[in-house]
């Protein structure tokens, strides 16, 4: 049974992360990019259990879950960086720049 609730925590996350992702990409706004992050991560999170689960039977598996787990933790360590660095600098504005911005390289001639 708790399979079937983290497929459909997994499930509900794809959609939600699609959705967040949409309107951070429309907004600019840089709490729902963090959101998006937090909810992709959270994905994969309540997939993990459920690959290990198969990897207990199938032993190729394994590269999968181990694949996983790497994401997961490259995810959280890039996501708590990012974090760190937007306090550190004081930024509330985050890695988007919005229209008519002078952020990101430019070409001077």
């Amino acid at each position: 049974m708790w399979a079937l609730w983290l497929f459909i925590c997994f499930l509900v996350t794809v959609v939600a992360a699609l959705v967040l992702g949409l309107v951070a990409k429309f907004t600019q706004s840089a709490p729902v990019h963090r959101a998006t992050e937090v909810v992709v991560l959270s994905g994969g999170l309540a997939l993990l259990p459920l690959l290990i689960d198969r990897a207990l039977d199938k032993p190729l598996m394994w590269i999968v879950v181990v694949l996983l787990a790497a994401l997961l933790a490259g995810g959280v360590v890039i996501f708590v960086r990012a974090l760190l660095d937007r306090r550190a600098t004081g930024s509330r504005g985050g890695t988007h720049a919005g229209p008519g911005s002078s952020a990101g390289p430019t070409l001077e001639t």
